[in-house]
């Protein structure tokens, strides 16, 4: 759990270091208070958001099937779901960075 939270202190410094270079110096305090909203909802949304995505992927069951593979399957789609939504976040942070 501390590894966890050392990364997403260094990643959460990061955002604001990158946020605070693209925006001009006046509207920096702005930037800075949007920024602490939208991380304070991506912490209070983040597992409820991956909780119901988990639920939804590993409740493909059939219940008649002998050789039911539906936790395989759903942890499967769970995980590339996450990870393909991480990918997605990172092109756009490499395009904006390009961009600016």
């Amino acid at each position: 759990m501390g590894v966890t939270k050392i990364f997403q202190s260094a990643f959460f410094l990061s955002i604001t270091i990158a946020t605070n270079r693209i925006v001009p110096k006046e509207m920096r305090s702005s930037m800075n208070g949007f920024g602490g909203s939208g991380a304070g909802a991506a912490k209070a949304l983040g597992p409820i958001v991956a909780g119901y995505w988990m639920a939804i992927c590993l409740s493909w069951d059939d219940a008649n099937n002998e050789h039911d593979r539906s936790l395989l399957i759903g942890a499967a789609a769970a995980y590339s779901g996450i990870g393909s939504l991480a990918f997605v976040v990172a092109l756009n942070l490499q395009m904006l960075e390009h961009t600016s």
